[in-house]
């Protein structure tokens, strides 16, 4: 879920914008937020001793201080899996490799005792899925219980293209480090945390221009709400994600001046103060922001006056967005945008209410684009002035919250099919003053 950039998006030609800032593709793709591939908050030690079998400074063993066997193994990231079988050859036993999207990276989880029911080459799995067992399993020999742990850049240049590992945006503390788990069935910006504890919170603006900061319990309730700041009313949209990699979310809002601003989190459930990141986005009235390509930094997509779905993908050196280009038109006939992993496929998906009354669904293909919009609820969308999406009770899928016209927060959760709970109950109220939620 990383917008692991600086965006300075300037205006762009095709929308009667200027200068649009965009850098040359670096030697190397940047990294997906890894997260360590265990159970969230759980603390493993990880280390790379001296042994034959390792061919590179930066291989893992991790173990678990009372008992690695049968442990949970999960996906350090989003992606599609590669291998999934035991390996006669290389040391591996049962093995997983996953390919992280686009960006050309490669993770591999070695020694299982066994493989997640139903996993298969060419199976997308999402950031937190579980994928096998910790085991011993190896064709060259007994040891204890562990997990083998790789990253690869490229597919050739073995052993040159093992990496170093990063887990929450942080390096790993070669040779040895006892290391807490973040991976708590986020991926694709489901999970939007600004306190660091893996939960989704809620950050919202009152009408007087007061930041609020609503901490989740990772249950699908919320701590009461903390205002955090003063003069944000003059923000016309705002979205909730991590810009820097730095597994904190950030606000990025759109001035009334249509200037572009940047909030990084502190990890605190604060932020610091705002940069300007460019001009020209005066003419753009909806915003949202997930990983919709699955390299492992979060994207923008934007509705223009004109009804223009434009997408600007998050790029590699940390400095801008670069211009994508219009995905789709039509999109006059929609009030509210939000995104997030409906399905729990790993892939960021679409929900938008209509001007009938409806909520639209896309799913997500992984690779910036979408399927054909299903309508997943008819009507009753009408009433309802606010929308935002994230995993709030952390089951990997994304939740939708929504504020009806009374001022009730309700919460629909989403179900594996896309879908979302026919009814999930009010779990606030007095949010009538607020004008905007991030998502």
């Amino acid at each position: 879920m990383s917008l692991r950039k600086l965006l300075r998006i300037g205006a762009v030609v095709a929308l009667g914008l200027t200068g649009l800032a965009v850098t040359g593709a670096p030697a190397q793709a940047a990294m997906p937020l890894f997260q360590l591939p265990f159970t969230c908050g759980e603390y493993w030690d990880g280390s790379n001793p001296i042994s034959d079998r390792h061919q590179s400074s930066w291989e893992l063993d991790f173990n678990y201080e009372g008992g690695d066997l049968g442990k949970p193994v999960l996906a350090a990231a989003a992606g599609t899996i590669e291998i999934a079988s035991y390996q006669t050859s290389g040391g591996f036993g049962r093995l997983v490799k996953i390919r992280h999207g686009s960006s050309n990276y490669y993770t591999f989880y070695a020694h299982l005792n066994d493989f997640a029911p139903g996993l298969g080459v060419g199976d997308s799995v999402r950031q937190g899925q579980l994928i096998g067992h910790v085991g011993n399993t190896s064709a060259n020999g007994n040891f204890g219980p562990h997990l083998h742990y790789e990253v690869r850049y490229g597919s050739t240049g073995y052993p040159g293209n093992i990496q170093p590992a990063y887990f929450n945006g942080v390096r790993f503390g070669y040779p040895a480090q006892r290391i807490r788990s973040y991976n708590c069935g986020g991926g694709n910006g489901v999970v939007r945390d600004v306190n660091r504890d893996g939960r989704s919170d809620l950050v919202a603006i009152h009408d007087t221009g007061a930041l609020y900061r609503y901490t989740g319990n990772g249950d699908g309730t919320f701590d009461p709400g903390v205002s955090i700041g003063t003069g944000w009313g003059n923000f016309r949209l705002t979205s909730l994600a991590d810009v820097n990699g730095d597994g904190v979310s950030d606000i990025l809002g759109i001035h009334s001046n249509g200037s572009l601003y940047r909030y990084l989190g502190r990890g605190d459930g604060t932020f610091a103060a705002g940069v300007v990141l460019g001009g020209g986005w005066g003419n753009f009235r909806l915003l949202t922001s997930s990983d919709f390509n699955n390299d492992g930094r979060a994207d923008v997509l934007a509705v223009h006056n004109d009804g223009s779905l434009y997408r600007y993908a998050g790029t590699a050196d940390g400095t801008v967005v670069g211009w994508g280009g219009a995905v789709g038109g039509g999109w006059s006939g929609f009030r509210l945008l939000t995104s997030g992993d409906v399905n729990g496929d790993g892939k960021a998906d679409l929900l938008a209410v209509g001007t009938d009354g409806a909520l639209y669904r896309w799913l997500g293909k992984g690779d910036g684009t979408f399927a054909s919009a299903v309508k997943i609820w008819d009507r009753g969308w009408g009433s309802f002035r606010l929308i935002n999406s994230a995993d709030y009770n952390n089951d990997g899928r994304t939740d939708l919250l929504a504020v009806l016209d009374d001022g009730g927060l309700y919460r629909y959760a989403g179900q594996s099919d896309g879908t979302l709970a026919s009814w999930g109950g009010r779990v606030g109220g007095g949010w009538g003053a607020f004008r905007l939620i991030n998502s």
